[in-house]
């Protein structure tokens, strides 16, 4: 299913990264990524899109403003019309930011003196201070 005005953001841990890899590999446009990921589809709440059932947090997002950059990106913007919670991480300082919490992608960081590329690498957004005064 194709969604252009209505999308979801799906969220999940640093165990679903070889899924997301092999959604690279069948990048195909008659491709089915969430089939091709070993991912479970869901229906959503509000909007015409499926979110995936492996998400910890799901927003569900209705485009307001396309900006293009170029030929092949946009900048979107759109409002979030619905979010989906797994209970564990819909308390604040949770489970969202330690080892199955939210994953970052490290997208061939440069050596800045050389400009070399280097692998890409999946990192998890972990907690390392807190401040009591909000």
């Amino acid at each position: 299913m194709v969604c252009y005005k209505e999308f979801v953001i799906n969220f999940i841990s640093k165990d679903y990264f070889d899924n997301c890899i092999e959604t690279i590999r069948q990048n195909q446009e008659e491709t089915d990524e969430i089939l091709a990921g070993g991912f479970t589809e869901e229906k959503a709440a509000s909007v015409d899109c499926p979110r995936l059932k492996e998400a910890f947090l799901s927003l569900e997002c209705r485009l307001e403003k396309d900006i293009p950059m170029t030929d092949v990106s946009s900048v979107f913007i759109s409002k979030v019309i619905h979010i989906a919670a797994d209970k564990a991480y819909a308390n604040g300082l949770d489970g969202k930011y330690e080892d199955n919490g939210f994953m970052l992608n490290i997208h061939a960081p440069k050596n800045l003196k050389t400009g070399e590329g280097k692998p890409s690498a999946v990192a998890v957004c972990k907690i390392v201070r807190v401040n009591e005064e909000g």
